[in-house]
Parts: C-alpha cells; sequence; structure tokens
C-alpha cells in the first residue's frame, strides 16, 4: 500500500466502502423480506383458524340438531363469503374432489375444477386438496386476482383442512 498513489488508496478504500454496504444492504433487505413473509404467513394462518372455528361452530350446531346439515353449510359458507382480510383476501373452499363449495365472487361453486390448470400450466386446485387434506401446508401459483388490474400475477395461499362435516372443506 505505500507503494500506490494516495488517490488509487482513496478510491480503493471507498470502493471497499461501498461494496461492505452493499453487501450488508442485501442481505439486511434479505432478512427484512422473510420477516415480513413470515409475518405474513402467520397472519393467513389465524385468518384460517378464524374460519375453521366459524366451520366448527356450525357443524356442533348441526350436532345439537339446531340445524340441518344443507341449512349449516348454507349459513356457515354465507358467512365465511362476508369474512374478508387486508390487502384484498377472501375465504374459498374445496372438497376433497375439487369441487368449488363456497367463494364469494365466483360463479363455478359447485363445479367440479379437478384438473383445471392455471396460466402456467398448473394444476393448483389439485394441489391445494392434496396439501390441505392431511393437514396444512403452502402453495403458490398464478392466478387472476379479481381485486387487482393485472391479469396474471402470483398469489401465496395458504390450505388448511377445516375437519367438520359441513363438507370438509378446503380453505
Amino acid at each position: 500500500m505505500k507503494n500506490m498513489k494516495i488517490s488509487l488508496q482513496l478510491f480503493l478504500l471507498i470502493g471497499a466502502m461501498i461494496a461492505t454496504f452493499a453487501g450488508l444492504t442485501f442481505l439486511q433487505i434479505r432478512s427484512s423480506t422473510t420477516a415480513i413473509y413470515h409475518e405474513r404467513y402467520e397472519m393467513l394462518r389465524t385468518q384460517v383458524e378464524t374460519a375453521i372455528s366459524v366451520l366448527k361452530d356450525y357443524q356442533g350446531r348441526v350436532e345439537k340438531g339446531q340445524l340441518s346439515l344443507d341449512e349449516a353449510k348454507k349459513q356457515a359458507y354465507g358467512q365465511l363469503n362476508k369474512m374478508s382480510f387486508n390487502p384484498d383476501g377472501y375465504f374459498y373452499g374445496y372438497d376433497y374432489n375439487v369441487v368449488l363449495t363456497f367463494h364469494p365472487t365466483s360463479p363455478s361453486v359447485g363445479q367440479s375444477n379437478k384438473g383445471v390448470k392455471d396460466a402456467n400450466g398448473f394444476a393448483y386446485r389439485d394441489e391445494l386438496v392434496r396439501l390441505g387434506a392431511p393437514a396444512a401446508g403452502m402453495s403458490s401459483s398464478s392466478a387472476r386476482n379479481p381485486a387487482r388490474i393485472r391479469m396474471t400475477e402470483p398469489i401465496r395461499r395458504q390450505v388448511m383442512l377445516g375437519r367438520s362435516n359441513l363438507g370438509r372443506s378446503l380453505l
């Protein structure tokens, strides 16, 4: 270093400082992104647990004889269709045969979606049911989000099984 010109030493020092700062910034952004996704997952998990408790409440009403199974399904699904969470989330459910049991805006409620693929050729509904059948899981896929302007965008979906006689819907 003694044989180098002062200007070259200064440039190397500044370059090393910039590279170090850039590396630290990258690591901080990566860490923050991971923390944000984890927090989002936990918020979604809490919301899904709330929806499952609604299903279990209506299941209890059926078991007590207060409602018929069909009336309980109608009321429970109506209640879940009214529920939403920010920024633009909503609940929907599939049964084990990939039949859409409830959805706040879709006209295909009651229709089978088995094998139906998204814009990337991925049958995400089948994957949601596969992941949700044993307990819970996460799935990422591309889909049209009616609350957004862009036609396709990646949507992270949380799948949890609502263990009830109300169609055993997957949320």
